[in-house]
């Protein structure tokens, strides 16, 4: 169940982040099995009935990748390779990895991102009660001075 879980995942890993392939691991072209398998989902004929779906597994971790994120078998392969080089290198660092360390980095803003909004709401909703305060007094006043 783990390995579905990694296929999962590989598709939203990448849509947050671009890593630099340079600071990744390097992978020897003998401890993968590569194979293109036929695709499914939406496109009809032209994704159904070819060869496009770029399945690669590294054989000394386990790691499993599916990708066919486009039409092209060339383009998914790379898809592919470029997620299971973060996928392989967060299995073998940690987190010291660069996608553990882009993926706290990216935490830490959504979490300062929301600490602002809260902030702001408060600093507007303090605004908007003492503005109700003042209105109320300017009303009482009003009406005491009446004769």
């Amino acid at each position: 169940m783990l390995r579905l879980s990694v296929l999962l995942r590989a598709v939203v890993l990448t849509q947050i982040r671009s890593c630099s392939s340079k600071d990744l691991l390097e992978l020897r072209p003998e401890d993968l099995r590569e194979q293109m398998v036929k695709g499914s989902g939406p496109g009809g004929q032209a994704t159904n009935k070819t060869n496009n779906c770029a399945f690669i597994k590294h054989l000394p971790s386990g790691i499993l990748v599916k990708c066919h994120q486009t039409r092209s078998a060339e383009r998914n392969r790379e898809l592919a390779l470029r997620i299971l080089r973060e996928k392989v290198d967060l299995w073998v660092k940690g987190d010291g990895s660069v996608v553990a360390q882009e993926r706290l980095k990216w935490r830490k803003q959504k979490t300062e991102k929301k600490q602002r909004s809260r902030d702001s709401l408060e600093r507007k909703l303090a605004f908007k009660k003492r503005l109700q305060q003042k209105t109320a007094s300017v009303g009482e006043e009003l009406a005491e001075n009446e004769p």
